[in-house]
């Protein structure tokens, strides 16, 4: 993460902490356009924009929540058009991870891993080129798609992320599978979202493999890494002993750590508790 004084600090005590029940910080409409770019750059910004919205502030600001939700509203739309595709082709072998955030989000993509055996992830790769996917990349035990509807808006980098679908065969990085797939099948959860069953992951294993991923390969902390463990962990329902068990269990446990610490960190010097 960048510097963590100046903008940075500030947003972090904007957004708040869902651990601390108070009243939301005083601001200026020209504060939260000040903070806008940077929270978009963490993935917060629509977070802190819901949090702030009213009637009668700047013309400007409804616009960028307007935006921030439309992208949200689309991304919704990608992630229930894939689930009604892969539950036509094999509703029990997919899973979609990492794309939803228990918070308001505009995700950079939407990630499929797929449960059955190679030759059935073979099929289904030719299935989603029949079926308005359109092939955009190769790696190593991943291929990445775009929903055509977004061919006008796709560019390098991902650019237009709304439209892309990374379609895992392992949760990997290059060759690297790092954690087992088949091992997810009994974390299936079921959510409705635009009328379609879609197949998420529960919570706790979802956080390990976010927490995991961002030390390996990312190597990255953004924002986003410091507020999704903390409205997953503040939720009621969230299974603490399921989650250390998960992580414990997958050799998860340094990276985690290494995650937990910065949490702790940030969280004691921003809100004076751990």
């Amino acid at each position: 993460m960048n510097n963590m004084s100046g903008l940075n600090a500030k947003l972090i005590r904007i957004i708040g902490s869902p651990f601390i029940k108070e009243e939301n910080v005083l601001t200026n409409d020209d504060e939260l356009l000040s903070l806008y770019d940077l929270a978009f750059k963490n993935r917060v910004a629509l977070l802190y924009l819901s949090k702030y919205r009213r009637v009668d502030w700047k013309p400007l600001l409804e616009e960028k929540y307007q935006a921030l939700k439309k992208r949200e509203e689309l991304t919704y739309d990608v992630i229930s058009n894939i689930a009604a595709k892969l539950n036509a082709f094999d509703k029990n072998n997919y899973i979609i991870f990492k794309s939803i955030k228990p918070y308001p989000s505009t995700p950079n993509d939407t990630d499929v891993i797929w449960l059955g055996t190679k030759e059935k992830y073979n099929e289904a790769n030719k299935y989603l080129l029949n079926n308005g996917y359109i092939f955009h990349e190769w790696a190593p035990q991943q291929k990445t798609y775009f929903d055509e509807r977004g061919k006008n808006f796709i560019g390098k980098g991902k650019k237009g992320g709304i439209y892309y679908i990374d379609f895992y065969e392992e949760i990997s990085t290059d060759y690297y599978a790092y954690t087992n797939k088949h091992s997810l099948k009994k974390f299936i959860v079921e959510r409705e979202i635009n009328g379609i069953k879609v197949n998420l992951l529960a919570p706790e294993p979802e956080l390990a493999i976010i927490m995991f991923h961002s030390v390996f390969p990312e190597r990255t902390f953004q924002l986003e890494h410091f507020f999704v463990p903390l409205f997953y962990f503040s939720n009621n329902n969230f299974n603490l002993e399921l989650f250390l068990n998960y992580v414990r269990n997958h050799k998860m446990t340094y990276a985690v750590k290494s995650n937990i610490s910065l949490l702790k960190i940030i969280h004691q010097k921003y809100f004076n508790i751990i």
